[in-house]
């Protein structure tokens, strides 16, 4: 309750010098290497374009390859943003951060993302896929790794290791979409989402089982987004 009082606590002895805390020593993180699975993943998508009768597509047509915060050049998340003087998102790395936007709401659009689940291939604890509203970066939703785990399995019969992946869709609305979406679905509107606004899609991989650290994001595979047009609503 207002007013509110802060009260600052200092040593009276003027005469005494501080002592600093000594230098911080950051374990090394680790991560099971996961870019073997890369190969996969294309072939998942190129499943998921079959399916969404876009058999035409190829994986070098316009698919978004998620950023990775934490290495050269962004340094967004994590203590090296530090070092060359860049105002750090945050300085910890509990985590591993990848970012994939903007991209825009639209009735005819809709945003399959795919990518290695961490909680699978031995690098996270949990997992969150955030929704982000642009241009402020407001979080509006979330899915952690049990809503994700098994959502790939779909296409197993062609490809190997979806169980190591997941896949999901993002859309304005997803109600009439199913049976193509296997209900793997968000729909933004449901978070005040409208057509025509931006939004971003965030990945944080927790704490790698055995470590106090997130995986080292450089072994991490970045996930991938396909942007689905179909020439009829299914």
């Amino acid at each position: 309750d207002l007013p509110m009082v802060i009260l600052r606590v200092r040593d009276p002895r003027f005469y005494r010098k501080p002592k600093t805390y000594p230098p911080v020593v950051l374990d090394t993180r680790e991560a099971v290497d996961e870019h073997w699975l890369e190969p996969y993943l294309v072939n998942l998508l190129t499943e998921v374009a079959r399916r969404w009768d876009q058999a035409d597509w190829e994986p070098s047509d316009g698919v978004g390859i998620f950023t990775d915060l934490q290495t050269f050049p962004t340094y967004m998340v994590g203590p090296l943003c530090r070092q060359i003087g860049e105002n750090c998102l945050g300085d910890n790395w509990d985590a591993s951060y990848q970012l994939y936007g903007p991209m825009s709401v639209s009735e005819g659009i809709i945003y399959a993302v795919a990518g290695t689940l961490a909680t699978e291939t031995g690098n996270a604890t949990y997992v969150g896929v955030g929704v982000n509203e642009l241009p402020i970066l407001k979080g509006v939703a979330n899915l952690f790794n049990e809503d994700l785990v098994g959502t790939a399995n779909k296409y197993s019969d062609k490809t190997e290791n979806t169980d190591k992946f997941f896949l999901y869709y993002f859309t304005l609305d997803c109600s009439e979409l199913g049976d193509y979406t296997d209900c793997n679905c968000v729909s933004l509107k449901d978070y005040n989402l409208n057509e025509g606004d931006l939004f971003a899609i965030s990945i944080r991989n927790y704490i790698k089982p055995g470590t106090e650290r997130g995986p080292d994001s450089s072994s991490i595979l970045p996930p991938m987004v396909l942007t689905l047009t179909p020439k009829e609503q299914p």
